[in-house]
C-alpha cells in the first residue's frame, strides 16, 4: 500500500460494494433479474449474505493482482534471472489468490444451491 488513503479505499470499497449488492440482490428487480438468468438462489437473504462475504476477499485479491501486474511497488533493478523469477512468482501468487477466492465462492455457492433445493 502506498498511502493511508489507498488503505482506506481498500477497506471502504468492499463494504460499500457488498451493501449495494445486498440491496440489489434482495430487491424485486434483483430477484427478477437473477431468476431470469437462472441464478435465483443468489436473490435470497442467504445468497446475498454469501455474495457480501466474498466481496472483500475478491476486491483484495484483484487489487493485489493489479499491483503485481503494474509493478508500482517494485524498485528499478537490473534484469536478471533472479529478478524475472521474483516478478513471475509475484504474478503467480496474485493470480492464485484471485482463483482461490473465486473457488471458495463457488464452493459456498454449491452448498447454498443444495440447501436451497432441500428447503424447497
Amino acid at each position: 500500500m502506498k498511502s493511508p488513503g489507498r488503505a482506506l479505499v481498500m477497506i471502504v470499497v468492499p463494504i460499500v460494494i457488498a451493501r449495494i449488492l445486498t440491496v440489489f440482490l434482495t430487491s424485486r428487480a434483483g430477484r427478477k433479474t437473477l431468476s431470469a438468468v437462472g441464478q435465483g438462489d443468489l436473490a435470497t437473504a442467504r445468497g446475498a449474505e454469501l455474495v457480501g462475504r466474498y466481496v472483500g476477499p475478491g476486491v483484495a485479491s484483484v487489487a493485489g493482482a493489479v499491483d503485481a501486474v503494474r509493478g508500482d511497488h517494485l524498485t528499478e533493478k537490473p534484469v536478471t534471472a533472479a529478478a524475472i523469477a521474483t516478478d513471475t512468482a509475484e504474478l503467480l501468487l496474485a493470480a492464485g489468490a484471485v482463483v482461490q477466492t473465486f473457488a471458495g465462492f463457488l464452493q459456498a455457492r454449491e452448498k447454498l444451491q443444495l440447501a436451497t433445493r432441500t428447503d424447497s
